[in-house]
C-alpha cells in the first residue's frame, strides 16, 4: 500500500498545511492484495489461480474526486508435457471497476487453445472463446462467442508461422530467429467481440550483441488510468491587487475560463511504438529510447498523440545496492489547445538489501508539467522511503 498527496487544482493556490480545507490537495491511499496459487498437477497439468483487490481513497470533498476499487480473477488451466503432439490451454478472466459507487467496467473473459501436431513441421491449431460485459463509458458492449481454426507450420526450429480464421475471429503469427541474437515476432488479430472490435497487430524485433541490445516494438491495447483530467470549467472574475475589478478595452468585466480538475477512471484504445537501446557493462546500464503514443478515449471522444524520449543510468554500487536515474521528456497534443501539454520528469531511486527478504528504498522524484493555460501548469518534487519485505 501507498499513502500520498495528489494535486486536485494546480491553478488555485496552495496551503502550507492540511488543516486549510480548501488546500488543492487531497491525501490518497492505495492498497492491493494478491493471493496466487500455482500448482503442477502430477506430470501432465499446470494449474494456475490468482485474485487481486485494489483500492484508492481520497481523502477529499472535492466533486470531482472518486473512490476507486478494482476486482481481478484470473485462472489457467493447461497441459505440461511440451513433448507431447497435443498442447493445450484453458484461461478465465473476470474484472470489475468501481469508481465511487458506480460499475465502470465489468469485463468477463474466457479463451482456449488447442495445438495438435500431425506431422514434424505441421499442425492443427484451435481457438476459441467468449467475451462479455459493460462499460459505463459505451452505449454497449459487443459480447458474443468467437472461434477459428487453422495451421502451424515449423519447418526450422527458427521459424514459425501460424494463422486461424473462423466466425469473429481471424489471426496470424509468426516468429523468426535467424541468429541466437535476432528475433522477430509479430501477431494479428481481428476480433468482432469486446470493448472495441477492430483489427489490430502487435509485434517485436530484438537484436542483442555481447554489451547492447537494440528493441523496436509496436502494440495495441485497451487500458485505462486514473488520470488527473479536466471534469469542466469554470467562469472566474479577475480582480486587481488592490481588489477593484479589471475591465477590458471594451470596458467589460474581465472574465477568465478556470479549468476545473479531478481523478477521472478513463478507457483508452493505445497504439504504442517504442525504440530502446541499452549498453551494459560490468556495473553500468545506460538506456536510451523513444516512444510515440495515440490514444482514442473512450468517455470523453477525445483523440491525443504523445510523443517523447528518456535517458536511464542503472549503477550496481555493490552486490546489495544499486542506483537507479531516469530522465523523460514526454509531449501529449489533442484535437484542443487545451489537450496540449508536456511534462518533464526525472527520478533517481537508492535500493539496499538489508538481507535475503528485505529490501529498503529510497526515492527521489521532480516533475513539471507546463500545459497550455497556467490552470493546466504544475510541478510536484517528491521524496520517499520504502520497505519491501518478502515471505
Amino acid at each position: 500500500g501507498k499513502v500520498y498527496q495528489q494535486l486536485l487544482s494546480p491553478g488555485n493556490g496552495i496551503a502550507a498545511d492540511n488543516l486549510n480545507i480548501g488546500s488543492g490537495r487531497s491525501d490518497v491511499m492505495t492498497t492491493q492484495v494478491r493471493p496466487s496459487l500455482k500448482r503442477r498437477i502430477g506430470n501432465r497439468l499446470n494449474f494456475d489461480l490468482s485474485y487481486s483487490e485494489s483500492r484508492v481513497n481520497y481523502d477529499s470533498i472535492s466533486s470531482g474526486v472518486a473512490d476507486a476499487r478494482l476486482q481481478n480473477t484470473n485462472f489457467t488451466l493447461g497441459n505440461s508435457r511440451r513433448s507431447s503432439k497435443l498442447e493445450w490451454q484453458i484461461n478465465y478472466s473476470d474484472s470489475r471497476h468501481w469508481s465511487g459507487e458506480t460499475v465502470s467496467l465489468d469485463q468477463e473473459q474466457s479463451a482456449a487453445k488447442l495445438h495438435y501436431m500431425l506431422f514434424d513441421h505441421l499442425g492443427l491449431v484451435v481457438n476459441g472463446g467468449r467475451e462479455s460485459g459493460q462499460l459505463s463509458s459505451l452505449n454497449s458492449y459487443n459480447s458474443g462467442s468467437y472461434w477459428s481454426a487453422g495451421f502451424t507450420w515449423q519447418p526450422t526450429p527458427s521459424f514459425s508461422f501460424e494463422t486461424a480464421s473462423g466466425d469473429k475471429d481471424q489471426q496470424a503469427s509468426i516468429v523468426w530467429s535467424p541468429t541466437v541474437r535476432t528475433s522477430l515476432n509479430a501477431h494479428y488479430v481481428n476480433r468482432d467481440v469486446g470493448i472495441r472490435p477492430s483489427s489490430s497487430w502487435n509485434g517485436s524485433f530484438n537484436f542483442r550483441t555481447r554489451r547492447t541490445l537494440w528493441t523496436l516494438s509496436h502494440s495495441v491495447t485497451i487500458t485505462n488510468d486514473a488520470v488527473q483530467a479536466v471534469v469542466g470549467y469554470n467562469d472566474v472574475q479577475v480582480f486587481s491587487q488592490t481588489g477593484d475589478p479589471v475591465y477590458t478595452e471594451q470596458n467589460k468585466v474581465l472574465v477568465v475560463q478556470q479549468a476545473l480538475l479531478g481523478i477521472v477512471n478513463e478507457h483508452y484504445l493505445r497504439q504504442s511504438n517504442q525504440g530502446v537501446f541499452s549498453w551494459t557493462g560490468r556495473r553500468n546500464t545506460l538506456s536510451l529510447g523513444a516512444n510515440s503514443d495515440q490514444r482514442h478515449y473512450e468517455l470523453s471522444g477525445r483523440e491525443a498523440q504523445l510523443h517523447g524520449g528518456f535517458i536511464g543510468w542503472f549503477l550496481k554500487l555493490s552486490p546489495r545496492t544499486s542506483s537507479d536515474l531516469q530522465y523523460s521528456v514526454n509531449r501529449s497534443t489533442g484535437s484542443t489547445i487545451v489537450n496540449e501539454t508536456q511534462t518533464k520528469s526525472l527520478v533517481w531511486s537508492f535500493a539496499r538489501a538489508l538481507g535475503k527478504h528485505i529490501t529498503t528504498g529510497l526515492e527521489l522524484r521532480s516533475v513539471e508539467v507546463d500545459g497550455s493555460t497556467i490552470a493546466l501548469s504544475h510541478g510536484e518534487k517528491r521524496i520517499s522511503a520504502n520497505a519491501k519485505v518478502d515471505f
